[in-house]
């Protein structure tokens, strides 16, 4: 993978809008997999369905990526993800990695982030119960 590659993903993800995502498979492969906490699909349609999904659930969803990494076709890459929820601003931290075939396409799309310390130790009764549990476990 050259830096073209690497910049065009990289900005495909900073500048991603709802019609943005009709341009996926100019980063994607048809049968990329993709997995992240709460989904595990095989196919750019899918991918997209998870992406127009952010966007119709969640107020002015961005990524900043913060770090990149590359290492022959592999890139992991550190991010932000930043949203509104009825005015309110959230953060989640999390890293992607990702590899390209030799068409330099993504076919996999491995996504981690911390869903208890991101997600759940925000909600009121949840977080509550998840950060109990937490002290208990700390060492």
């Amino acid at each position: 993978m050259n830096k073209e590659v690497k910049n065009k993903i990289i900005d495909f993800y900073t500048h991603m809008t709802p019609d943005s995502l009709e341009n996926m498979g100019s980063v994607y492969s048809q049968k990329a997999f993709f997995k992240d906490p709460f989904n595990e699909i095989h196919s750019i349609e899918d991918i997209k369905k998870i992406f127009s999904h952010m966007f119709e659930s969640l107020d002015n969803p961005r990524f900043v990526i913060k770090e990149s990494v590359q290492e022959d076709s592999s890139l992991f890459v550190t991010w932000d993800f930043i949203f509104l929820i009825k005015d309110k601003e959230f953060l989640i931290h999390g890293s992607s990695f990702l590899k390209l075939d030799e068409n330099d396409l993504i076919y996999y799309h491995r996504d981690y982030w911390d869903v208890g310390e991101e997600v759940l130790s925000k909600l009121p009764i949840v977080g509550r119960i998840y950060r109990y549990f937490c002290r208990k476990l700390k060492v």
